[in-house]
Order: C-alpha cells, then sequence, then structure tokens
C-alpha cells in the first residue's frame, strides 16, 4: 500500500476552502474536508487511478476530482504518493505547484 503525504499547500488549500465554505455552513465545510481525506484514501491501494493532469502531461502528476475541487498529486513511486494542491477546477494552476516536491 502507499504512504500519503499532504504537503502543506495542500492542507492549506483545504484549510481556505473550508473557511470559505463556513461562511455558508459549518457542517457543509467539515463535510467538504472529510470528502477530500476520503477520496485521497483510494491511493493507497490505486496510486494510478487518477487522470494524468493535462496541464503538465506528465504520467507521474495526476488528480482526482471532488466536488468542484481537483486533488493533484505526484506518484513518487508505487509506495509513495504526495498531495501537492486541492485546487477549484474553475481556476488556472499558479507556478509554484511543485515547490515541495
Amino acid at each position: 500500500m502507499a504512504q500519503i503525504n499532504w504537503t502543506h499547500n495542500a492542507i492549506e488549500d483545504i484549510y481556505n476552502a473550508m473557511e470559505y465554505l463556513r461562511y455558508f455552513s459549518d457542517k457543509y465545510a467539515e463535510l467538504f474536508a472529510d470528502g477530500i481525506f476520503e477520496r485521497v484514501e483510494i491511493l493507497e491501494r490505486f496510486p494510478r487511478s487518477g487522470r494524468i493532469v493535462p496541464e503538465f502531461e506528465n504520467e507521474h502528476i495526476r488528480e482526482l476530482i471532488h466536488k468542484s475541487y481537483r486533488i493533484v498529486y505526484h506518484i513518487i513511486e508505487d509506495e509513495k504518493i504526495d498531495v501537492l494542491t486541492v485546487h477549484p477546477s474553475a481556476l488556472p494552476f499558479g507556478g509554484a505547484l511543485f515547490s515541495e516536491t
């Protein structure tokens, strides 16, 4: 089974999304975060289950979709995965996606 490493950027992204969602509902913000973590659990057994991120065209940079967010991860090796960002799908990627890899 693969080890999942959550980068500081990815955790901060979740926190920021939760802060925004709390304006509407504390419960929804918590459910959103729980859903992100649950979605990523599949990578422990199936690290290549996400699609290749089209912007990078690198088979080791993949994404899962949860609601309107892209969970981008880097397969270091089949036993080690870094979650890089949890990014709103409506926004383009910035330049610092790989700062922690």
